[in-house]
């Protein structure tokens, strides 16, 4: 809770007032009045409107009248909320198959989401970022936002990402030239761009939106042509002293040679029901369904026995809301690694969004920092 404190410079004691009205308003899900924004701040009313005053000035916040049922305005009758001009950032993703894009705004709602088939012959870093670029204007168009408020991008990529976000370590699914990428997206989408890893925005919407609320540790599986984890810790996205963390993928097993992909796919990722199938007793898919979940739950037992966290998620295209592939990979995990704690859950988020999702929220995060930073000061 903020304090009003009696000394101390002027001009900070309002940045500090303006800011802590600015983010109540943020964090609530209902336009608030000037008296509710008191009591979720602890400053005073002539403080609570002189902040206000400050923020419709510079075109931070909005007021619209609240009219009661029986047709009666009372001294609470002006509510507030974040103006959704404000600002606006975008949410782009580049998969295996398929490229997306969404339009979010400083308030956090979404727009003009936009999917489109990654094609074989966008194998260059000019025609991904084209096509990519194309798909953003198309999103940006379908919600009439304003360009000249458009102030971030976040891409998600499966690569490994370096820690200065700009650069990709690796990552063989972004065609020929995958360092060459963000100078041909920046060329193309005049706004600053980040990149982040497919796995970790897909634990950051997991976080925000899935199994993780609520959860300060908690790891994600993402399961689909590979296996890539997003770890989370104290709350926060860990990324590692380089920005590899998680490449969950490789960890050693037995019977693999350093560097083999624990679960490997030459045919692609196995069907999400061949675990129901298998457990329905289906002899052609018991197999491969019992060798999956054993390396799977060797993973998992590393990731335990290192991180110990809340929980494990498990998404992805093969994962999402599997409780079958969860069932033979709890039992795999209590034969072999019983007394480690292990918490599974399964991902209810869409594997096809999960990672824009996790992009448009970090997008927005990233924005609204820098512009609530300038509209306080």
């Amino acid at each position: 809770m903020a304090q009003e404190f009696l000394a101390g410079p002027q001009q900070l004691l309002r940045t500090l007032n303006t800011r802590a009205v600015l983010d109540a308003l943020d964090a609530a899900d209902t336009p608030l009045s000037r008296a509710a924004l008191a009591a979720a701040t602890g400053l005073s009313r002539p403080t609570i409107a002189q902040a206000l005053d400050a923020l419709r000035e510079r075109g931070a916040v909005r007021e619209h009248e609240h009219t009661a049922r029986d047709g009666s305005r009372g001294p609470n009758a002006h509510l507030y909320e974040i103006d959704p001009g404000l600002g606006y950032a975008l949410g782009l993703q580049i998969g295996h198959t398929t490229l997306r894009a969404v339009v979010i705004s400083t308030a956090g709602k979404e727009y003009g989401d936009r999917v489109a088939p990654r094609r074989r012959d966008n194998c260059s870093a000019a025609a991904l970022a084209t096509a990519l670029a194309d798909l953003a204007e198309q999103a940006l168009d379908a919600c009439g936002a304003d360009r000249t408020r458009l102030g971030h991008a976040v891409l998600g990529v499966p690569a490994l990402v370096a820690t200065d976000r700009r650069t990709i370590r690796h990552g063989r699914a972004l065609g020929d030239d995958p360092a060459a990428l963000l100078a041909e997206l920046t060329a193309r989408l005049p706004v600053p761009f980040v990149l982040e890893n497919d796995a970790n925005l897909a634990a950051l919407a997991e976080q925000r939106h899935g199994a993780g609320q609520g959860l300060d540790d908690f790891v994600l599986l993402r399961l689909g042509s590979g296996l890539g984890a997003g770890l989370v810790l104290g709350g926060r996205l860990h990324r590692g002293a380089a920005g590899g963390a998680g490449e969950a993928g490789y960890l050693p097993q037995p019977g693999l040679g350093v560097g083999e992909h624990v679960l490997p796919t030459p045919d692609g990722p196995p069907s999400p029901d061949l675990f129901a199938r298998a457990l329905a007793g289906e002899r052609a898919a018991l197999l491969p369904a019992m060798e999956y979940a054993r390396r799977l739950s060797l993973v998992i037992a590393s990731v335990c026995l290192l991180l110990e966290p809340q929980a494990v998620v498990v998404g992805g295209p093969v994962g999402h809301a599997n409780q079958a592939l969860l069932d033979l990979v709890g039992d795999q995990f209590a034969r072999d690694a019983g007394p480690l704690h292990l918490r599974l859950l399964a991902s209810p988020l869409p594997p096809d969004t999960a990672v824009l999702r996790g992009a448009a929220g970090l997008a927005r995060e990233e924005l609204r920092n820098r512009l609530y930073e300038q509209v306080c000061a």
